[in-house]
């Protein structure tokens, strides 16, 4: 990195302080604060649209004011950066930071506010792991097991001589046999004939 680099690193890291001070204060009366992702990518959407760091460094200086300021724990940090990459990345559009870039400081922190209340995070999370196929920082998206499926592959484990899954099955046939018989519509109290 060299001498300007580091200055402007610097002065990345300082108005990082000042926007996550403002962003907290600027949340509209009545509402909640956002998220620890939320205020490190409105941070690091700050000063990327600012033109004073590119996205990754930004996004880093976003998450060492946001750990000096609010002092999480090291894997909390770590969860809420990863959620804010994901959330410049697939949560936003695209062309956002370019739009902030002629914009006062309050009205960019106003629509970067803005922008992130409307952003989902769950969406985020699974767009993330559909284009990542599952691969570093989301799993891949698998269709609803049944318990009917589950106990097949119990069966399967049995059939190949595996003792827990025989003393587990062994086990769900008993709780079957207790259970009592579903109720049947004449049998429930009130029911119209």
């Amino acid at each position: 990195m060299g001498r300007s680099s580091v200055v402007e690193y610097v002065q990345g890291e300082a108005a990082a302080a000042w926007v996550l001070d403002a962003i907290r204060e600027a949340s509209p009366p009545r509402s909640r604060v956002l998220s620890a992702a939320k205020q490190i990518a409105a941070v690091a959407l700050y000063l990327h649209a600012a033109g004073s760091l590119c996205e990754e460094r930004a996004l880093h200086a976003a998450g060492r004011a946001y750990a000096q300021k609010l002092r999480p724990t090291a894997a909390a940090l770590k969860k809420a950066v990863s959620e804010a990459r994901a959330i410049l990345q697939f949560g936003l559009e695209p062309e956002l930071a370019e739009s902030l870039r002629d914009e006062l400081p309050l009205g960019r922190l106003a629509r970067i506010d803005a922008a992130l209340r409307g952003v989902n995070q769950a969406q985020v999370t699974r767009a993330r792991a559909e284009a990542l196929a599952g691969g570093r920082g989301g799993r891949p998206i698998q269709p609803p097991r049944t318990a009917y499926g589950e106990v097949l592959k119990l069966l399967d484990l049995v059939r190949a001589g595996d003792l827990s899954a025989r003393a587990e099955l062994m086990a769900i046939q008993d709780l079957m046999r207790r259970a009592p018989p579903p109720a049947r519509t004449a049998d429930r109290r009130g029911a119209s004939q």
